[in-house]
């Protein structure tokens, strides 16, 4: 997409169903794994709402060539060119936290500018289970907000880096509060000595 905006539109069609059937191609893992069940919705975040994107290829035909020459006036080739090398490399930045910190783990080898990793600790006892819970205090409070993805039987966050005003600090934003985040939810009951497990835990941090 060359860091360009996506763009919306809209088709009236007369029957639902039928269209509903001809394009529906099963969940997409990255937005399942985002969202909760209805009864389980607190924030806007929670859901993507209705399912538009099983309704059509694209939904609409925008003019995306229009969008890219805007882009272009904007900040000309060598700018488009050195945001998706911006973008690409905070994915690599991200990547190499992962590595190197002992409670991360580098899911897949970056491609482009998107990035899985998880949260990692030897005492936890369903990995999945405290990523989930991590993945919802992202999307509770709104600083950083990844989609995620199954790698393999690895719940993972997947964070995209396309925004036009994304930089660097926002990778490290991410990698800080995933950590922050899981090290709550795994740290000690001083009340009963004991660990809580992710379902039990409750973060008790502020908003980024």
């Amino acid at each position: 997409m060359a860091g360009c905006a996506v763009g919306i539109g809209a088709t009236f069609v007369r029957d639902h169903a039928s269209l509903r059937n001809t394009f529906t191609q099963g969940d997409a893992v990255y937005l399942k794994n985002s969202t909760m069940a209805e009864e389980e919705i607190k924030n806007s975040m929670d859901s993507v709402g209705f399912a538009y994107h099983d309704l059509g290829v694209e939904l609409s035909a925008p003019t995306r060539g229009t969008i890219v020459w805007a882009l272009i006036r904007e900040i000309g080739v060598e700018g488009v060119k050195a945001r998706i090398c911006r973008h690409n490399e905070m994915t690599r930045r991200v990547a190499e936290q992962a590595k190197q910190h002992p409670h991360l783990e580098l899911a897949l080898e970056p491609t482009l500018s998107i990035c899985c990793f998880r949260y990692v600790h030897e005492k936890a006892d369903d990995l999945n289970a405290l990523n989930k819970q991590i993945h919802r205090q992202l999307m509770k409070h709104g600083g950083n907000i990844p989609s995620t993805t199954m790698a393999g039987d690895k719940f993972v966050i997947r964070p995209c880096f396309l925004g036009a005003r994304t930089d660097w600090h926002h990778a490290d934003d991410l990698v800080n509060e995933v950590i922050d985040i899981g090290n709550k939810l795994m740290s000690n009951d001083s009340s009963s000595g004991r660990l809580k497990t992710p379902k039990q835990a409750s973060y008790d941090g502020q908003t980024f």
